[in-house]
């Protein structure tokens, strides 16, 4: 009885361990909806609007891609 009980509760915390981590997810890819993607100027990479470098009116992914001249 005692080990049938032990398999119950083993379970029952697996499948809550990863029903709880698939809710998380979701709860994190949502605060990304509505995030503006610009494109480099230099390199063509998309980026979010909380990451991209705006400078001489373009948009850069990087540093480096903003230094150089394109």
């Amino acid at each position: 009885m005692v080990k049938w009980l032990l398999v119950v509760v083993i379970i029952s915390g697996i499948i809550y361990f990863f029903m709880r981590n698939k809710t998380i997810g979701s709860k994190k890819m949502d605060s990304f909806e509505g995030d503006n993607m610009y494109e480099c100027k230099q390199c063509g990479t998309y980026v979010s609007e909380r990451e991209v470098i705006a400078k001489g009116g373009y948009h850069y992914c990087s540093p480096e891609c903003a230094k150089s001249k394109g």
